[in-house]
């Protein structure tokens, strides 16, 4: 109760107020929320779904209630995601099980002890939660396949392929050509072997027409140097 009346103070002289352990996803959600203004946005593309956390995201922080399809390879995340589209029905909700990459193939993909860390990618040694624990052939599509005819003009597509980012841009010439927006995690401190670094991260997208707006860590600042962050790059001639 007493969290209520301080929040209802709040709103009437212009504050917000929320959780100190909240404070970067709140500024992601506000970030977000004035580029999708800014750039238009009418779709959502959550590339890496995992159990639709970035849906839950998008509708009650940023405050988004356009279409959202989401694009998961893991036939038990892509249950999870089911069961929860059956307990609260959103239409403009849609899922596609398969992984996105550079070329149409089949692949083996790692699913890991803790889940959020599944990959095609090997695992680094040293993280537990990061180890496989067991192996699956996926079917990956080229994304300028799976969005052809597509509105991309007003599109934002979020990246979290846990160290297979640039393969999906790869895949999508056509596709990155046309978004305004795009979140996309660089890592500082590699999770896998041979996975791309931030510096490759940013030198890609930026040939690819992209300029860098904005950086959210995906650790608490008191957490120490964080190992990825999530991205945010619109296109160079919006900035």
């Amino acid at each position: 109760m007493l969290k209520g009346l301080v929040q209802k103070a709040a709103s009437h002289v212009g504050l917000d107020v929320y959780p100190s352990w909240d404070r970067n996803g709140r500024s992601h959600a506000q970030r977000l929320r004035r580029l999708f203004e800014r750039c238009d946005i009418r779709h959502v593309i959550d590339v890496g779904a995992n159990e639709g956390q970035f849906y839950t995201f998008l509708r009650a922080n940023v405050g988004f209630a356009g279409p959202i399809a989401s694009v998961e390879p893991d036939p038990e995340l892509c249950k999870v995601i089911l069961d929860r589209k059956a307990k609260v029905p959103d239409e403009s909700w849609s899922l596609h099980q398969m992984a996105l990459g550079s070329e149409s193939a089949t692949l083996q993909f790692n699913r890991m002890a803790l889940n959020v860390f599944n990959s095609f990618l090997t695992p680094v040694a040293g993280n537990p939660q990061n180890s496989v624990a067991s192996t699956f052939t996926v079917q990956i599509r080229r994304i300028d396949d799976l969005l052809h005819g597509f509105d991309l003009e007003h599109t934002f597509i979020k990246l979290d392929t846990q160290g297979f980012d640039l393969e999906v841009l790869r895949g999508g010439p056509e596709t990155f050509s046309r978004v305004p927006l795009v979140q996309t995690e660089v890592s500082f401190r590699p999770n896998y072997e041979d996975m791309p670094d931030w510096k490759d991260s940013m030198s890609s997208f930026q040939v690819a027409g992209f300029m860098f707006a904005d950086m959210f860590s995906l650790v608490p600042a008191t957490h120490g140097a964080p190992h990825e962050a999530d991205c945010l790059l619109i296109r160079a001639e919006l900035g």
